[in-house]
């Protein structure tokens, strides 16, 4: 509509000039006229080059590039982080994630297929994950991940792991040590990626989507969100990338490493089967990623996270008896995930109900079982 208007407004006095030409009656009045339309047509054909240039060269400039200033972008930055953070610590307690406490499990470099400690760490060649394993815990997640020097992590576990948790907590922890301009961790959903685009192009979009609210504060949100991703304002966190279609997850993989090889900083979570597979099929490893996988639940854990409620532990107390006697059993078996034990505090909160009958449950299909039906009734009454 804007050059529309701009054309008429252009053309109309030409227009004019020769319908006056055409219409004199003299050959003075005539080649009068004809004069003052060369005159006009020179001045319009040299508005005319000056708006198509002005035209390609918006056209050429990145959108985002400069659509918004630099302390605008810090501000935006700024808004962002109290976002994350406000949405973030909202499902932290909605799972259970941070209330009082969080299940306490540790992780550690396995044997998956992984880069070298010399490449990952920037560290002489020599030893190996087996020998020197990157180890940690829940805890300690924020300060492990700062202190790698390109600060690329992939975070392996079974079903119900707590690969999601630990996604949660390593954003909320970040954020609470951002000082102004550096990048905020954004924890995105990776299951609606299309391995087709590129990483930036699907951050974008996400972050344009989800935090529209916020971004239009300080401009078009599509504008503000490429100007943060295109300056390394934003640290992606790509949670389950094994929920993509498993034929497209080797060419994932693939463009997940040529954007870690651009020395960017990334966290990504998958279950650990479908990356092994992945690697095997399409040959590719994150190249300066460090890998590790989530370790089981261990019982002393276990019964940590559900002694809370206080008020609650007599009626937990034969449980815990068994645990400490038989960690290996059934029921610890059953409780080695931090989904398994949040859902056994969630069906037994209820003071009326016995946490003691799942002793008697004979496997862990079994007390699997029993612990859904009771979160399921728990949440129909």
């Amino acid at each position: 509509m804007g050059w529309a208007l701009i054309g008429v407004a252009v053309l109309a006095p030409g227009f004019w000039v020769i319908w006056r030409a055409v219409g004199a009656r003299t050959p003075e009045a005539f080649n009068q006229w004809v004069g003052w339309a060369n005159i006009l047509a020179l001045s319009v054909g040299g508005l005319g080059v000056a708006l198509v240039a002005f035209d390609k060269a918006a056209r050429r400039r990145e959108p985002g590039q400069a659509a918004v200033p630099g302390p605008q972008l810090d501000q935006a930055g700024a808004d962002l982080a109290a976002e994350v953070a406000l949405v973030w610590a909202r499902e932290a307690v909605l799972r259970q994630v941070t209330h009082p406490a969080p299940v306490l499990v540790r992780w550690s470099s396995t044997g998956r297929p992984a880069a070298g400690r010399d490449v990952v760490l920037d560290e002489p060649a020599g030893s190996d994950w087996q020998q020197m394993p990157l180890t940690g815990d829940l805890a300690e997640i924020v300060d492990k991940f700062e202190g790698l020097p390109h600060r690329q992590l992939l975070v392996l576990g079974e079903p119900g792991a707590g690969k999601s948790v630990l996604a949660i907590l390593l954003t909320l922890g970040l954020i609470r040590r951002r000082e102004p301009g550096q990048p905020v961790p954004l924890l995105v959903p990776i299951n609606t990626w299309d391995p087709g685009q590129a990483v930036d192009d699907f951050v974008i979009e996400r972050l344009a989507a989800d935090y529209a609210k916020v971004l239009a504060r300080h401009g078009d949100p599509a504008d503000v969100a490429r100007a943060l991703v295109h300056q390394r304002r934003v640290l992606p966190i790509l949670d389950g990338l094994d929920e993509l279609p498993a034929g497209r997850h080797p060419q994932a993989l693939d463009v997940l490493n040529r954007y870690t090889a651009q020395n960017r900083p990334l966290v990504v979570t998958c279950r650990g089967r479908e990356y092994e597979q992945a690697v095997a099929r399409g040959q590719t490893l994150l190249c300066r990623t460090a890998v590790v996988e989530i370790e089981p639940v261990n019982a002393k854990a276990a019964i940590a996270f559900l002694s809370y409620p206080q008020l609650a532990r007599p009626r937990w107390q034969p449980v815990f008896d068994h645990l400490r006697a038989d960690p290996d059993g059934q029921l610890g078996k059953a409780l080695s995930t931090p989904l398994m034990v949040a859902l056994a505090r969630t069906a037994y909160q209820d003071p009326t109900t016995q946490p003691a009958e799942l002793l008697a449950l004979p496997t862990r299909a079994a007390v699997v079982s029993r612990l859904k039906d009771a979160v399921a009734t728990g949440v129909y009454t």
